[in-house]
């Protein structure tokens, strides 16, 4: 912005008449949030299940496939467990438990999805 609007807008905001144009502005934008959000609640009111149903399949089938993820997981860090006790390798050792135990937590956190959340 130039020196010259931002002096204009100084001028505009001394100006009383403007500040009540600002003013009553706001209010109306204030006034139709409340009407909106008044005859808004009785269409709230009406209570179904259609939209949760669909919620909880989708949320399902993400904790089921998450938990076959983690022991897939799991199963490749057994692997690269072996072969570091094979190779005696520490830090494949390492690598291969911390997958291992990554891939239980996975496989577990995903599991409790439903003791948790089950909707009976």
């Amino acid at each position: 912005m130039t020196k010259k609007v931002i002096k204009g807008l100084k001028n505009k905001m001394k100006n009383k008449r403007f500040q009540r144009k600002v003013f009553s502005f706001i209010t109306m934008v204030l006034f139709m949030v409340l009407v909106i959000g008044l005859t808004a609640t009785p269409a709230l009111a009406g209570y179904t299940d259609k939209g949760l149903e669909s919620l909880d399949l989708i949320i399902d089938w993400i904790a089921t496939w998450a938990g076959r993820i983690g022991l897939v997981v799991a199963f490749f860090g057994a692997l690269q467990t072996a072969l570091g006790f094979m190779n005696d390798d520490a830090d494949s050792k390492v690598r291969g438990l911390k997958l291992l135990a990554a891939g239980f937590m996975i496989w577990g956190i995903s599991g409790s999805y439903d003791y948790f959340f089950s909707p009976n």
